[in-house]
């Protein structure tokens, strides 16, 4: 199970046992969700950080996009 703290912590847990598996601090800016990784928007450098939840929450990688990535959305898998 993934989750979002109030203060911008992102966590990771074993949903069998309850054991907290990684915990990353996320900048305040827009974040989305799906079962296998999280999207971080970065407006002021133009860049989406993909974290993968399997992997103790590791950057992925990094996307640099044209327009503002607070406002991108997904279309289509």
């Amino acid at each position: 199970m993934h989750a979002l703290d109030s203060s911008g912590t992102l966590l990771s847990y074993d949903l069998a046992t309850g054991k907290l598996l990684a915990r990353t601090s996320v900048p305040a800016a827009s974040l989305m969700l799906d079962v296998d990784r999280a999207y971080l928007a970065d407006p002021a450098s133009l860049l989406i950080h993909e974290i993968d939840y399997r992997d103790g929450l590791r950057v992925a990688r990094t996307l640099r996009v044209a327009g503002r990535p607070d406002l991108a959305v997904e279309v289509g898998r």
